[in-house]
């Protein structure tokens, strides 16, 4: 039985036959369903537990749903067989019987998807067969979110983007309904940094400005340097442990020596000044290193596989320290006295990202998704807006440009 394509390869001493029955998941099964003495193939679907047990004839196939999913098919012979018997009784001439079989075929169902202008829905497969699943994708044009998710005439949370539609067993429709976002020039705007060609991409509400800084095994920073109000970009360069902070001008930039190889960046104003400073997380230790002048204060917060993100969670003008931690997508906000707040959002998959959306003093999370390129910048009361920016392979950044 080959899996990729779900056939069958029976080989007999003249001859092999080939037969395509099933799916690529399903689990090859042999048995005299019919007790003519001829083994027949069928197949066990894990996904539905079931049992499809092709005729001799090749015309159709009887389903038996019996076990669970992560069960392993086996089969055995009764010792009564089973099916429709009619016995002939005294028998003391020839006899005959004739036998009428009908065809079984699977039954499938449609999933109609559709979207609204400036983006798309997608759904694989749009053709379902009984029990299985179909799971379907609506992604924002760029500028648009999506804002609106409706499924079979009902409102659902945008949140359940992707949406899956499990044991299928009618037809389905979904409809995704997406509108512009507005971007004051005054709030945290979102940008990404492609490492290929070490580029910053910084979005705005009326633009997009590319600008070429460091290389493509830097890591990108942003950050105030000369607290004009406007962020500037730089990059951290582990093997040398290097800053490199680039001037409002994009004529020259500063380069700062400090942490190690294995650190990872971290930018904030540590006390409040309205300039912004460099630091390191150590994931050896889970430890924040925050340079001020000559000055470096040391906190221990998270663990080793947390990421570090940097926010002023209270509107005191002072940014704070803390942790996203991938494993169950939560957020840590440490506050001053060193307790934390914690907010589960996003995947684990997802890079985490922080910025002042509202315009109201105080650093808000959100996440950036890799696989496709998407934005989730979420609000106060738990709602989040979204936008696809940049490509699969980019970095998030987050800026006042």
């Amino acid at each position: 039985f080959t899996p990729s394509t779900a056939t069958f390869s029976l080989k007999t001493a003249s001859e092999t036959t080939t037969i395509q029955f099933g799916t690529s998941t399903d689990k090859p099964i042999i048995g005299d369903w019919d007790g003519n003495g001829t083994d027949e193939i069928g197949v066990f679907r894990p996904s539905t537990a079931t049992f499809y047990l092709r005729n001799a004839a090749g015309t159709g196939y009887t389903t038996v749903i019996f076990g669970a999913s992560t069960d392993l098919p086996i089969g055995w012979k009764l010792s009564t067989q089973t099916g429709t018997i009619y016995e002939f009784e005294n028998v003391s001439n020839n006899h005959t019987i004739n036998v009428t079989f009908s065809s079984t075929t699977l039954t499938t169902y449609s999933i109609t998807a559709s979207a609204g202008t400036s983006g798309t829905i997608s759904c694989s497969p749009l053709t379902v067969e009984y029990g299985e699943s179909s799971t379907c994708t609506a992604i924002a044009n760029t500028g648009y979110n999506l804002t609106d998710l409706t499924v079979d005439g009902t409102a659902v949370s945008i949140s359940t983007n992707p949406y899956t539609f499990s044991n299928v067993t009618t037809n389905h429709t979904i409809t995704a309904t997406f509108s512009e976002i507005v971007l004051s020039d005054t709030q945290s705007n979102i940008g990404t940094f492609t490492p290929s060609t070490a580029t910053f991409s910084l979005k705005t509400a009326s633009e997009t400005t590319t600008i070429q800084f460091g290389t493509s095994t830097d890591k990108p920073i942003i950050g105030d340097w000369d607290g004009n109000g406007t962020d500037e970009i730089g990059v951290f360069r582990p093997s040398t442990a290097t800053f490199y902070l680039r001037n409002a001008a994009g004529t020259g930039y500063t380069t700062v020596v400090f942490g190690a190889s294995t650190d990872l960046p971290i930018i904030g104003d540590w006390d409040g000044n309205g300039t912004d400073d460099i630091g390191v997380f150590r994931p050896s230790t889970a430890t924040f290193l925050l340079k001020n002048g000559t000055e470096t204060t040391s906190i221990q917060f998270g663990s080793s596989t947390d990421k570090p993100m940097i926010g002023d969670w209270d509107e005191d003008g002072i940014d704070e320290i803390g942790v996203f931690r991938p494993s169950t997508a939560t957020f840590y906000q440490r506050n001053d006295s060193g307790g934390y707040a914690t907010i589960v959002f996003g995947t684990s998959t997802d890079l985490s990202i922080i910025g002042d959306w509202d315009e109201d003093g105080i650093d808000e999370i959100g996440v950036f998704r890799p696989s496709t390129a998407t934005f989730y910048q979420r609000n106060d009361s738990g709602g989040y807006a979204t936008t696809q920016f940049g490509s699969v392979g980019d970095l998030p950044i987050i800026g006042n440009w």
